[in-house]
């Protein structure tokens, strides 16, 4: 069975992506308070097989919802070191010992630069790009450039801006990142994300 499964809202004419590690929880969590549901939708049928909106991850599905080309398109993102890093270190948060720095380069080499899953995401803005992004580092700037987010009770009363003052997940733990990001892990993350780094501002 082939499913279609897109996160959207009607009332705002907008559908949102939250690739995993680009503060999709987060995200999740302040899109649900505008009417943003997930849809799982049977392509064979054309049968909707669930929505909801009361779960705190609205998942990482890529999939367009229909007409996409006539709705905002919001995407969370972030520095492709840092995500690449904290798929890792997320198995760390508590380390009773400390993790080789050849334990990254090994994850790295059969999870993210061999992994169909993860590979996929490298050109996932070839068919279209954001008109608003949500960068995990820029985070309550970034919400305030969509305007139905702006103009909420939600950021005017000043909940937005403490919720982004604060994570919803742990990220790296006690782990330093550039101890593990070497020169050579780095010049194969910018290979297979370039095209992120030049759209959203990172520096290589």
């Amino acid at each position: 069975m082939h499913t279609l499964i897109y996160t959207f809202s009607e009332n705002y004419n907008s559908f949102i992506w939250t690739p995993m590690k680009t503060a999709s929880s987060h995200a999740s969590h302040v899109f649900s308070h505008f009417d943003f549901i997930t849809v799982l939708k049977n392509l064979n049928t054309g049968v909707i097989i669930n929505q909801s909106s009361d779960f705190i991850n609205f998942g990482h599905s890529l999939d367009f919802p229909p007409n996409h080309s006539n709705m905002s398109f919001i995407c969370t993102i972030r520095n492709p070191y840092h995500r690449v890093f904290s798929l890792f270190s997320r198995r760390f948060l508590s380390p009773t010992e400390k993790p080789k720095i050849e334990e990254f380069e090994d994850f790295f080499h059969e999870r993210i630069e061999n992994a169909i899953e993860f590979t996929k995401t490298t050109n996932m803005f070839d068919e279209r790009i954001p008109d608003y992004i949500l960068r995990s580092e820029n985070l309550y700037e970034d919400y305030l450039k969509i305007p139905f987010v702006a103009d909420s009770k939600l950021n005017k009363c000043g909940i937005l801006e403490d919720i982004c003052n604060r994570k919803i997940n742990r990220s790296y733990g006690t782990l330093d990142s550039e101890s593990y990001l070497t020169p050579s892990v780095k010049q194969k993350i910018y290979k297979m994300f370039q095209s992120h780094f030049e759209l959203f501002g990172y520096q290589k």
